[in-house]
């Protein structure tokens, strides 16, 4: 019964979110709702798909991977997102966002925790496998189903990763054991990643791109100890420190922000 009321939650999200996006503005972007039913979650996982305006087959668009999809459903990053390219800022992107599993479990926390979390642990058979199960969803359905639907480039350096909190340290975790898949990390407020054990080889490490509040007293240690492990092992990676604390909204501004920086750098 519990699982089937998740179902229809989840249908029930994608028919509200699709009906809102049919009113967007003719010829200007799209924001679509999709459905992946998932071999490895064994559930349907909602995903949201930003095309740029002119989206055209003909073009292989640059694209960025996020975690908390329903985050960037909340139609902020769209209108972010055609600001930054209008004014030529970046170029057109696409943005394909999974949207993460917020059933509560014991201990106050979701299904998301452990999805994402490398350092929790769990002895319950239907948790202690999430992390995996997420990994070979991510890596091995969402990111297929999304290139075969779409026009992206397979080249390595036009492929990143978005996350924020938790989801910024599922990909951390990721990319250590997927260091091809990603060339740069847009990872703020990253908690859950096992900083110590790390590991990049040369020619495959991904520029890491941190940000975090200066209100985020709670998560500092963890922070510093991820920036100090990056420069002895002497990655690559830039680090941001915003006047705030853990919240979305700062992260939407951090997130063109850096977008912005690494496309400039790379002109």
């Amino acid at each position: 019964m519990k699982k089937l009321k998740f179902l229809l939650l989840l249908a029930a999200t994608a028919l509200l979110a699709s009906a809102g996006n049919a009113q967007g503005i003719k010829g200007g972007s799209k924001f679509l709702i999709d459905t992946l039913q998932s071999r490895y979650m064994n559930e349907p996982r909602v995903i949201c798909i930003y095309l740029p305006k002119d989206y055209s087959d003909s073009v292989q668009y640059p694209v960025v991977f996020a975690t908390d999809g329903q985050i960037i459903a909340d139609g902020h990053y769209r209108a972010l997102l055609d600001s930054m390219i209008d004014r030529k800022i970046i170029p057109p992107v696409i943005l394909a966002g999974a949207y993460s599993n917020d059933k509560p479990v014991p201990v106050n926390l979701s299904y998301r925790n452990y999805e994402y979390v490398e350092t929790l642990k769990s002895a319950d058979p239907k948790l202690k496998d999430l992390l995996v199960n997420h990994i070979g969803f991510f890596t091995k359905e969402l990111i297929p189903y999304i290139e075969a639907r779409y026009s992206i480039s397979k080249e390595r350096g036009s492929r990143f990763f978005y996350g924020v909190s938790n989801g910024a340290g599922f990909g951390i975790t990721l990319s250590k054991l997927h260091p091809e898949l990603f060339s740069e990390l847009i990872c703020f407020s990253p908690l859950g990643e096992e900083v110590k054990s790390i590991r990049w080889r040369s020619g495959v490490s991904p520029t890491l791109h941190i940000a975090y509040g200066s209100n985020e007293d709670f998560a500092f240690d963890k922070y510093l100890a991820l920036l100090k492990k990056l420069k002895k092992e002497k990655y690559s990676y830039t680090a941001i420190v915003y006047n705030g604390g853990h919240e979305r909204l700062k992260w939407e501004k951090e997130f063109v922000r850096e977008l912005g920086s690494i496309f400039a750098n790379r002109r």
